[in-house]
């Protein structure tokens, strides 16, 4: 992820922060749920796949893609050929997010892939994020109980909306 501007939302007050991210062919972001922000994506290069609350879709550049919190949600590039796109957070706070676990990743040798399972679930925690199919619940962790990651655990809005420059306005 490379990031722009500076701390606490790239000079918006807190109110937003984007970051532009690569995704080189076969890279994904697995499964997921935000518990605090909204995310948005607009698709500057490529084309990236985006799981949205068990819909799938396709999206080429020049799309937007809009997930409300607490929406289960996930990306890869599925083509031969690298993509990027702006990725945007409302209200900011997910950069210190992504500090964070690139310093996890410096201690695995610089390999997402050999961060320590658990210490990415804890730092998940803290952002407000659940990544894969559990997490702990909040008032349901002293005895251990997990419950599924699926949309509408906290209230939230369900669905996600994806604009394409070919397509005209749609909500799932």
């Amino acid at each position: 992820v490379r990031m722009g501007g500076g701390d606490e939302g790239s000079g918006s007050g807190g109110a937003c922060w984007v970051s532009e991210t690569p995704s080189p062919p076969g890279g994904r972001g697995p499964e997921h749920v935000h518990d605090k922000e909204e995310e948005a994506g607009f698709i500057i290069e490529g084309a990236i796949a985006f799981e949205i609350d068990g819909g799938k879709t396709t999206a080429p550049a020049g799309s937007f893609v809009l997930v409300p919190r607490g929406t289960v949600h996930g990306f890869s590039n599925e083509t031969d050929a690298p993509a990027r796109f702006l990725e945007l957070f409302s209200p900011a706070g997910m950069e210190h997010y992504f500090e964070e676990r690139a310093q996890l990743a410096g201690q695995a040798g610089g390999d997402y892939a050999g961060v320590d399972p658990t210490a990415h679930a804890a730092l998940a925690d803290r952002y407000g994020m659940r990544v894969g199919e559990e997490r702990r619940s909040p008032g349901m962790d002293r005895g251990g109980a997990k419950r599924p990651l699926k949309a509408g655990n906290r209230g939230s809005r369900k669905g996600g909306e994806t604009r394409t420059p070919q397509q005209p306005r749609t909500a799932s």
